[in-house]
């Protein structure tokens, strides 16, 4: 059904693949509604609305307007409440940080520079959290760590707006350590 949708957006059909996400956003709060409370049900839901409104952002006419900001503010805390029912569930992770990551951009634009910094901050920690238990595990950990440094970069130039130079620095070189350790390089300061 999702890849209907999707279909029907990329064929310029964007009004009907609004219309048919912003139907899925009713039904699925209406299963929220009476769903027994089973984690994995609940998770299923929560994902599903997730994926709605991260598509209603993206079929914003603006990208950062406030209707897409609205959507990835939804989209975000539908992913938070998979990410509270299965924290080890990587894709998800990855859907919250990319989404997050949008969210970010989209508060930068509206100059709303510390919430930003926690949409960042927030998706940072939970993909850096699950980097180390992959890495425990001894699977491969270099998507997540690359992402955890373009968080940790968005997050030091949203510190840098807001006017936190002494922190915007320390991120920074805390993304650049983060980036280096996907080519072996080990050791930046802030000198």
């Amino acid at each position: 059904l999702q890849v209907q949708r999707l279909k029907k957006r990329k064929l310029g059909l964007k009004e009907k693949a609004r219309s048919r996400f912003e139907a899925s956003v009713a039904e699925f709060d209406g299963v929220l509604a009476w769903v027994v409370p089973d984690a994995e049900i609940l998770a299923d839901v929560h994902a599903r609305l997730a994926d709605s409104h991260e598509n209603l952002g993206s079929l914003a006419e603006n990208p950062v307007g406030a209707e897409a900001l609205a959507a990835l503010e939804a989209a975000v805390r539908h992913f938070d409440e998979v990410a509270r029912r299965k924290p080890k569930d990587s894709g998800n992770v990855m859907r919250l940080a990319g989404t997050a990551f949008r969210l970010g951009s989209a508060y930068e634009a509206h100059r709303r520079h510390e919430e930003a910094i926690s949409a960042y901050a927030r998706s940072a920690e939970l993909a850096d959290a699950l980097r180390e238990e992959e890495r425990a595990r001894g699977a491969d950990t270099e998507p997540l760590t690359e992402l955890v440094g373009k968080l940790q970069f968005q997050t030091a130039k949203s510190l840098r707006f807001s006017g936190r130079d002494d922190e915007a620095v320390q991120a920074h070189v805390a993304a650049m350590e983060t980036l280096e350790t996907l080519r072996g390089v080990n050791g930046f300061s802030a000198v």
